[in-house]
């Protein structure tokens, strides 16, 4: 004990357990032989032979943070104390150097507090500008029908707007749209127009535009004017894409009524041209009929040598007559009723008529027929006169785009939705790409056409249950193909 440095308040005792203390020393003061029977500390030391505690001194008062641990082979205990004002006086200290800075912190927040609150209130000014400018964005956007969208490249997935998704039939809370949903959407052939935008953003840098057709979950037909600008990372890789998508069904209906009634016009026109053709005609027709069927009769009487070779070709050409007159009959009919007579017919056998008519009419000029095996028996459903005319029609428009080799073919398939398909193929130049539809009445591509031969054709085939189009174009030729109704088992071509 003497030899320890202590601390005037500091006090180390050793006591025995019978509560008499060996020896005490409190800072330089030595004693011994207090009696602390009963006293505090042989309490605590009763109660925990190795422990510590806060408490009085039982000789002297003083508070002291006291730990005493047990000789038992001796019967002492040893408890140093250390004053509790000396233990606190240093955290004292600290609290108030803690307060004083606090007190600092405080003011200097306030000032920051005051500063921010300013630039808070010009932050707040700034975003209703832009919450206003938002809104009104939202707002043109709802009456343009326009939304926004991105798509992530390595995931294959667009996120839409919740205008984007109301347009297109999809609840907000899955704006995430992979690229199969996309395709439900707008069909193989829009992801292939997505997917070639795609590879020119990556190719050239630079926005596309483009359309597609979507079919929406209730089946409504949505028209979609898509804009796309590239996003690249920073080697220049594409790693996505974002843009606008914009609802133009409503204009795309009105340039469509638009169409049908430039259509209608013109077809007004072609119905009053052909009215005043097909009366006009038929009486001269009926008279030259009437003057072949005496001349046959007057050679048929005289019994010369040659009298079989002219009663062949005048027959050829009553026929030709009757043929005239019979397609002047059905467009009487077609304009009068809007029908035409449809019946179970042998494709093939109108086929090689129309070929053997064209041939007669135009000598040197041939006609290669090719039909696939499967249909060489099948019957169609529709008026053997006017798919003629139609045949007629493309072998000619085929034939003068030839130059002067012309070569065409004429193949049959089976097409979609029971329908055979009939082909006409040229060697011509190929029809020019300026978004004429050739198909409508007086619009041609021959400096010299009167621009009826197609758009009779497609009149013709659409009245009875067909469509008509320009398959291939380009400076090799040209593919027209048509189709008709194939006839079922029951049905029996007429005899």
């Amino acid at each position: 004990l003497r030899h320890a440095e202590l601390h005037d308040a500091d006090l180390i005792s050793v006591i025995g357990l019978d509560g008499i203390t060996r020896a005490r020393r409190e800072g330089n003061k030595l004693s011994f032989g207090q009696n602390l029977h009963g006293t505090l500390v042989m309490r605590m030391q009763e109660r925990d032979p190795n422990g510590t505690y806060l408490g009085p001194s039982s000789i002297d008062g003083i508070v002291r943070y006291f730990s005493h641990r047990r000789l038992p082979q001796y019967g002492l205990f040893v408890t140093s104390g250390v004053s509790e004002k000396a233990v606190l006086t240093p955290i004292q200290d600290r609290a108030n150097g803690y307060y004083l800075g606090g007190i600092i912190i405080t003011l200097v927040t306030i000032i920051a507090a005051c500063l921010l609150m300013a630039i808070a209130r010009r932050r707040i000014a700034h975003e209703a500008e832009i919450l206003a400018a938002n809104e009104r964005l939202q707002e043109a956007q709802q009456l343009a029908k326009l939304g926004e969208w991105t798509f992530d490249v390595a995931r294959e997935e667009f996120i839409w707007c919740d205008d984007l998704c109301a347009m297109y039939e999809r609840s907000c809370a899955e704006p995430a749209i992979s690229l199969s949903d996309y395709t439900n959407l707008v069909g193989q052939h829009g992801v292939q127009i997505f997917s070639d935008a795609l590879k020119q953003s990556q190719r050239f840098g630079d926005r596309q535009e483009f359309e597609l057709v979507a079919r929406l979950p209730s089946g409504a037909v949505s028209h979609r004017r898509i804009v796309s600008v590239p996003d690249f990372d920073a080697a220049r890789k594409l790693i996505g894409m974002h843009g606008t998508d914009q609802d133009i069904t409503p204009r795309k209906q009105l340039e469509s009524l638009r169409q049908q009634v430039s259509h209608l016009s013109k077809l007004d026109a072609l119905n009053a041209i052909a009215a005043t053709l097909a009366h006009e005609l038929n009486q001269p027709l009926t008279a030259a009929s009437n003057y072949l069927s005496g001349s046959i009769r007057l050679i048929a009487a005289r019994a010369d040598k040659n009298s079989d070779v002219i009663l062949e070709a005048l027959a050829a050409v009553r026929d030709q007559i009757y043929h005239a007159g019979e397609i002047i009959r059905r467009v009487r009919n077609l304009i009068g009723n809007g029908d035409l007579r449809v019946n179970a017919i042998s494709l093939s056998e109108v086929i090689a008529s129309a070929v053997t008519r064209f041939e007669a009419a135009h000598p040197g000029c041939k006609v290669r027929f090719e039909q696939g095996r499967s249909i060489e028996q099948a019957t169609v459903l529709a008026d053997p006169v006017q798919i003629q005319q139609i045949l007629v029609n493309l072998f000619r428009n085929a034939q003068e785009s030839g130059g002067l080799k012309p070569q065409i073919c004429i193949q049959t398939r089976r097409g979609k939705e029971k329908r055979l398909d009939v082909c006409v193929i040229d060697n011509g130049p190929g029809i020019p790409k300026d978004g004429r539809d050739l198909f409508s009445s007086l619009t041609t591509s021959k400096g010299d056409g009167l621009g009826l031969g197609l758009a009779i054709c497609r009149t013709l085939i659409e009245s009875m249950g067909g469509e008509i189009w320009i398959e291939d174009t380009g400076p090799d030729g040209t593919t027209i193909c048509f189709n008709v109704r194939e006839a079922a088992t029951t049905d029996k071509p007429p005899s």
